[in-house]
Order: C-alpha cells, then structure tokens, then sequence
C-alpha cells in the first residue's frame, strides 16, 4: 500500500535541531515525510513560492525574524499553508500569542518525539483544511447575499426602467402606423423604436447574472447567433484580432433565450480579447456532441442526451492553473480594478447551468484557452430562420379591462389594444377596477392587469373578482422579473404573463392566447 506523501519545510537555523527533527519524521513507518529544510525566514518564502508545501515547521527565532513577525510574513504571502511552531519552553508565551493569530499548533522542542510531531502535524493539517472549508463556505454565503441585494436593486430599477421603455417603444410604434413609410420622419421614428428596443436588451443583461431576468424562450440556430454578431464583435474587439468561423451545417436546435446567448458569445469574446494583447486570431466552432454517463461523472444537474457543442477559441496568454478554479467565481478577475468586473465569466456559467447545461475550460499559459459550453439540443434539425418583414398582428371585438398605475403606459396600452380592435376600459388602480366592475355592468372578456401596484396587487385583485366574477379571462404585464412576481404569490404560469416593455404584435398575441385559452 502506497503511503501518504506529505511535504514539510522546515525552517531552522539550528542544524543539530534540524537533523532530530528529520531523524524523528523518518522513523514514521505509515507517513511519508519529505523534509526540506531552510534556515532563514527569505528562504523560507522564496521556496514555498515555487515548491508544493503541506505544512511548515517554523523556529520561534530565525536570523532574519523574530517571535510571531516570521509568522505573519508567511501568511501575508500565503494563508493556505498550516503552520506549526518549534519552541524552547521559555519560548510558551510567544508561542500561545502566536496562537492567536493564526499559527495551527506549537511543539516544544526538549524532548520531542516521533508520536507528538506526527500527531501535530496530522492535526494541523486537518484543522486548515477544516478552517479553509468554513471560510469558503462564509464567502460563499456573503457572495449569495450580495447576489440577492444586488438582484433586488436592479429588480426594482429594471421595473421602472422598462415602464419608461413601454412607453417610448408604444408611442414610437403608434407615430409609425399614423405617418406611413413615405413621411420625412418615419426613418427617425424607427430609429426611436429600435433604441427602445436595444435598451430592453440591456435592462435583461443587467439581471443575468443573480438569476432573475425573464425567458423568452424559441428554438434557435446557434449558427445563425454567431453570424448575426460576428459584425458586433469584430467591432468590439479590435481589427488585430481575426475572428474565425467554423460551423457545423447540421447543426440541431437549442431552446434557449437568444439574448443570453448573445451575452455567452460576447462576455467570452471580450475576455479572448483582453487575453490577446498582441492580436491573434479568436475561433468559434459548433458541433453535435452526445454525451454519457461516464462522460459526465459527477454532474448531477446534467443528463446524458445528444448537446450542442460552441467552442470559444483564443491565441493569448492563458490561465494559470493557480487560477483556473476561481474563474467562474463572482468578483474574481486577474484583469486588475481598471479592467475587470469579475461577473463576465460568473454570467457565462449560470446561463450555461440555468439550461442544464455543461461548461468546461482548456488552457496553457502562453498558448491560448478554450472555452467548450455545451447545451441540450431539442432533436430537431435547425435551420436558417426567414425574417418576418411584415409582422402580422391577432386582432379581436371582445371588451378588455386594462389596469395599470402608471399612466404613460396606459396610455399606450389603451391605443394599441383600440387600434387592434378591442373595446378597452381604463383603471389606474386595483381597487378602481373592482368597482368598475362592480357598478358598470359591463360584461369583460378579459382582463389585463399590471401585477404589483400600491395598495392591491394585480393577482389580489383577481382573487378578489373571481369570487363574485368568473366569466373573465386574466393575463398580466409587470417591468419585475418572474422570480420576483412569482414571490408576490403569482400563481399562475409564466405563460400568461407579458413582460414590459412590449411591442403592439406582442401585445396582439398575448391578449389572443390568452383570449383564446
């Protein structure tokens, strides 16, 4: 049976002292104890710089250092390593304050034997380990609530955010329909809309990453993605960096939420680039991949099936393997504060495994990385999506209540569903809409209301009809993300509810289905 291999450095100017100490490691018959010995505290740190190191044993007075100032050097440039000191007895003292601030154990020299130096060094060792494992698991609890703070901040700010988008994108789209194509202004009124519409883009990237924006989920092409930005990223990049292409032709399609892959594709673009400071060339690669059991040992959340396979590519400088654990981590970047947030690659990996899917990095320092995501493919065939040059909107005669507090956005809502043929009635609040319904005797076929509002929730208020009303369909639109709604005691599935800012065709459809369910 192969023994266990510890490496210890000891750090002792003393050579008679330095040779007990071996002599005693070496009689251990069920360790094995590589003793590499020092005898100044420089050397001491040089050395564990550049060699692997389980425990250091470390004399209280050293030319270089005295008493607890050597201990601290050492943990200020490490504080993975257990450290154990090696103390006369009058030495007791220092040796307990040394305690105090991080030393794992303190042996006194005169008469030290095999047992008590094993022993010691088996303890200190477990008890780092044991220290190391509770400090990750504070960090990790403290990085959970900063995410949680942090997504409720921007919870709240997309909300009124994407009211304000609702009603530029809402207004833009009437001004369209009422000039035509031939009017001086209509090139400029689209131009409104379409900013609108790269803002609502924005409003969701800002979510991703604490896991609380919407889906709007379609079968896609992940070819077409990468194409589609190829102009964006070459852009963005920089003209020394070649942006290579090959794509697998019988590419199968991925359900997923096309925004969030183009934020996978560009976060790994932007960090390709930073890593090539000298220009190179950055490939993007596809391919049906199956996967299987043994292929993913360990992957809980991960099935064995058939997965579409994006391969990210770069020529730069590579990740230390010091650091090829923490990429993926919230706020850790080796870019500097200037250069990086440290939350491209931590959005990359929850997108990736918000879909049951697998990330996986390849890197050699001075040679390149390579990022491999894989995703779940649906089995069908992708191919090239048609674009829809003139969109087709549902229209209706059926009489629709629309609730909402804020103003412009019922405005905007009002205008569109009349323009789609509707008979709309107006409410600012959920109570004046109980009492609409109440006293104008209006048979409603639908009611659309914003979720939360003061005073009464939109789902309260429904709660509240419903038992006196039931001959009414429900449908929702709120600027929150779906965690969010759904913690307001929600219900109802997602597919009822429309998120904000709309377009007139989405809105169209949404009111149909849910017409029509």
């Amino acid at each position: 049976m192969q023994k266990e291999l510890v490496n210890v450095l000891l750090v002792e100017d003393n050579s008679d002292d330095a040779a007990s100490v071996r002599d005693l490691l070496a009689k251990i018959e069920n360790i094995d104890y590589k003793v590499n010995h020092v005898g100044n505290l420089g050397t001491c740190l040089k050395y564990i710089e550049c060699n692997p190191v389980d425990v250091v044993l470390l004399d209280l007075t050293l030319p270089d250092s005295n008493g607890i100032d050597g201990l601290q050097t050492i943990q200020t440039q490490t504080s993975l390593l257990p450290i154990i000191l090696l103390t006369n007895a009058s030495d007791s003292t220092v040796a307990l304050g040394a305690l105090r601030v991080g030393a794992q154990d303190y042996i006194i020299k005169d008469g030290l034997s095999e047992n008590t130096i094993s022993r010691a060094i088996q303890y200190a060792i477990h008890r780092k380990g044991l220290e190391l494992q509770l400090r990750r698991s504070d960090a990790t609890l403290r990085q959970s609530q900063k995410m949680e703070a942090l997504g409720r901040l921007a919870g709240g700010i997309s909300h009124d955010f994407n009211n304000l988008l609702t009603a530029i994108m809402g207004l833009g789209q009437l001004v369209l329909a009422e000039l035509g194509p031939d009017h001086a202004a209509h090139t400029d009124v689209e131009k409104i809309v379409e900013a609108a519409k790269r803002a609502t883009s924005l409003t969701r990237r800002l979510l991703t990453f604490s896991k609380k924006q919407s889906f709007i989920l379609s079968n896609l092409n992940l070819n077409d993605v990468v194409k589609e930005l190829k102009p964006l990223l070459s852009r963005t990049i920089g003209e020394d960096i070649e942006i290579e292409l090959q794509l697998a032709d019988d590419l199968q399609a991925i359900k997923v939420d096309k925004t969030q892959m183009e934020q996978i594709i560009i976060n790994l673009a932007v960090n390709a680039r930073d890593a090539m400071a000298k220009g190179g060339k950055l490939r993007f690669s596809t391919t049906n991949v199956e996967l299987d059991e043994s292929r993913l040992s360990g992957e809980m959340e991960v099935k064995p099936g058939t997965y579409i396979l994006l391969s990210v590519k770069d020529a730069g400088c590579g990740i230390s393997d010091k650091y090829i654990e923490n990429i993926f981590e919230p706020f850790f970047t080796t870019k500097g504060k200037e250069r990086g947030t440290g939350i491209g690659l931590t959005t990359v990996y929850w997108i990736v495994r918000q879909y049951r899917g697998l990330i996986e990095v390849e890197s050699t320092p001075e040679i390149g990385t390579k990022f491999n995501i894989f995703l779940p493919s649906t089995g069908l065939i992708s191919t090239t999506a048609v674009p829809v040059t003139v969109p087709t909107f549902p229209t209706g005669t059926e009489t629709i209540l629309f609730v909402e507090d804020d103003e412009s956005v019922g405005i905007v809502g009002c205008r569109m569903l009349e323009m789609l043929g509707y008979t709309v009635i107006f409410s600012r609040s959920a109570p004046d809409a109980i009492h609409t319904v109440a006293t104008t005797g209006k048979h409603f076929d639908l009611i659309l209301t914003d979720v939360i509002m003061p005073n009464l929730d939109g789902h309260d208020m429904v709660t509240i009809l419903r038992k006196k009303y039931n001959h009414f369909k429900v449908a929702y639109t709120t600027g929150f993300s779906e965690e969010m709604v759904f913690e307001r005691g929600l219900t109802e599935k997602f597919s009822a509810i429309l998120p904000k800012p709309f377009t007139m065709e989405t809105l169209a459809h949404k009111v149909r289905e849910a017409l029509d369910s």
